[in-house]
């Protein structure tokens, strides 16, 4: 608007054209809303697909209330975090903050 105004005002034109706000806005903010939208839906869903996956809880919940699984009861749970900590041999029993430590570790790997 700003700009509009200064072209207005230090044109040469007789006749200048009147500014179309709406029509301007009706055609350029539609193309910009549709591609966040776009990129934003699989960005969400793949986190929401990892984080199922890592903490188990609801798939689809409300974003300010974390939902998780119990300890233990995930597939992931009975592996250490590290690989030199793993022997296919030995049962592995975790304690719950040592699983809740792995479960945080393994964030990551959702944003690779």
């Amino acid at each position: 608007l700003l700009a509009y105004l200064t072209n207005r005002f230090s044109t040469h034109l007789q006749n200048p054209p009147e500014l179309k706000f709406w029509g301007y806005v009706a055609l350029t903010f539609p193309p910009p809303a549709a591609g966040v939208l776009l990129a934003i839906v699989p960005i969400w869903l793949l986190t929401a697909i990892g984080n199922k996956f890592l903490n188990g809880g609801e798939f689809i919940s409300s974003p300010t209330v974390v939902t998780f699984d119990p300890y233990g009861s995930l597939m992931l749970d009975e592996y250490p975090v590290t690989y030199a900590d793993y022997d296919p041999n030995v049962v592995n029993t975790l304690s719950s903050n040592e699983i809740a430590a792995a479960r945080s570790a393994r964030v990551g790997t959702l944003f690779m």
